[in-house]
């Protein structure tokens, strides 16, 4: 059995680089579908930084990178939501919004409340005006 271990972390010219390739919207479009056909853009993707950086990336490192990205990215944009400016503390942010902003993934509306209000008093459940909890380090990522 292969053990497997923690990554380093990512660089920001590293990760600028990801940010690159996922910009273009060959690559944005392959990611943006939920099918096993996503595969070979990830390995396509850890090819590229693995020759342009001279790691040995694996693609599954590349997707779990994507996947986190993309999660921290909605976190911090619905945090905004509610009134939460700590999306801006994310220096990747902006070129998130441009690449993960357009795809059409609406968060539904949860039907079931019953019209029962949350701790802050509304109708929206229980969201603090902060967002959805404290995420701790937004940077814990890298």
């Amino acid at each position: 059995m292969v053990r497997h271990t923690r990554s380093r972390r990512w660089t920001e010219q590293e990760l600028q680089a990801l940010l690159d390739i996922w910009a273009e919207p060959a690559v944005a479009a392959e990611i943006a579908t939920y099918t096993s056909v996503r595969k070979p853009v990830f390995t396509q993707i850890t090819d590229r930084l693995n020759a342009q950086f001279g790691n040995n990336w694996h693609r599954d490192q590349i997707s779990s990178k994507v996947r986190d990205m993309r999660k921290l990215y909605r976190t911090l944009f619905e945090g905004g939501k509610y009134g939460a400016t700590t999306r801006y503390n994310w220096p990747y942010f902006e070129t998130m919004q441009k690449i993960v902003g357009n795809e059409t993934s609406v968060t539904p509306q949860r039907s079931d409340r019953g019209g029962k209000k949350g701790a802050s008093g509304d109708d929206r459940g229980d969201v603090s005006p902060d967002g959805p909890g404290d995420e701790g380090n937004y940077f814990s990522i890298y």
